[in-house]
């Protein structure tokens, strides 16, 4: 795979955690809790906004 290939795929797969944020949070939450279960997640900032686009 060259350079450019490279590039998409790793743009793909950002957009892949955009467009499912909520998800991973979750998973994230899930996992965090098994370590700390009084631990809280709290998404904040332009991804609520629907003003993030992934770099």
């Amino acid at each position: 795979m060259n350079l450019t290939g490279l590039l998409l795929h790793q743009k793909r797969e950002e957009e892949k955690y955009f467009r499912n944020y909520l998800l991973y949070a979750k998973k994230a939450a899930i996992v965090a809790k098994e370590s700390l279960p009084d631990v809280k997640l709290y998404l904040f900032g332009s991804i609520l906004r629907k003003e993030a686009t992934p770099a």
